[in-house]
């Protein structure tokens, strides 16, 4: 009875051991991307149109191994017809298309200042950032997946 214990003893502790190790390791990725997301991980959010010079950050995150150049990344910012620039935000110029990524950099900002500006309700109210292309073709936009997550986010003015 006793070397059975022992025995289911050592098969849990070799079990827990081996499980916990995997659960812990980190995510090593082989391939370079880029994606887009707020401070919160997420890939869309909303803004109040009673917002007075309401600075919002987005940011380009780089994931990759450290790269022997810099890297380019270019995007779109598609407006919907609701919106207007100056009118209802203003691009901060020191973010423009195309960000930069230095050696060592794995994420640059897009800031977008909110203006209050009353909304026309059927009119699409939204303005999304979308990644286009990366100066480094071997750098994939959007996470890895057939659905490329991260690859634009949409900010929705209410």
């Amino acid at each position: 009875m006793r070397n059975l214990l022992y025995s289911l003893g050592i098969i849990l502790l070799f079990t827990a051991g081996t499980v916990s190790c995997s659960i812990n390791d980190p995510l090593i990725f082989d391939d370079a991307f880029v994606y887009l997301s707020d401070a919160n991980g997420a890939s869309s959010s909303t803004v109040d149109s009673n917002s007075q010079n309401y600075l919002a950050t987005y940011n380009i995150h780089l994931i990759s191994p450290v790269l022997p150049h810099d890297v380019q990344v270019y995007y779109d910012l598609v407006v919907g017809d609701g919106l207007t620039e100056n009118v209802d935000f203003r691009i901060i110029a020191s973010t423009g298309s195309p960000v930069t990524f230095a050696r060592g950099i794995t994420s640059m900002p897009v800031r977008i200042e909110w203006l209050a500006h009353p909304l026309d309700g059927t009119k699409d109210n939204t303005l999304r950032i979308v990644l286009r292309s990366c100066s480094d073709p071997s750098v994939m936009i959007g996470k890895p997946g057939p659905d490329h997550i991260g690859a634009e986010y949409t900010i929705t003015k209410r």
